[in-house]
């Protein structure tokens, strides 16, 4: 079953310039690869050991993570992060 990603309200931000809402790009990776894995978000949660109601609240966009959180899903998905190009 797809998973239903909404943005958490805390991580939603303007641009200053444009007035235009600005997601904030660890976040959009973190769930465009959660949402990319083909798995269920219990086994996301399970096999990370993020905990599935946390997961679950993240991912309805009722709740942002902490970076622990975030580190487990990275290191689970394969994530890192690096500098950004300029």
């Amino acid at each position: 079953m797809p998973l239903d990603i909404r943005i958490p309200r805390g991580m939603v931000k303007k641009d200053q310039q444009r007035g235009v809402p600005m997601r904030a790009n660890v976040i959009d990776e973190l769930l465009k690869a959660i949402s990319n894995s083909g798995l269920t978000e219990y086994r996301v949660a399970k096999d990370s050991g993020v905990p599935q109601p946390v997961l679950n609240r993240f991912l309805r966009g009722e709740r942002g993570i902490s970076l622990a959180t975030a580190a487990k899903l990275c290191a689970y998905l394969g994530l890192h992060l690096a500098p950004a190009r300029r």
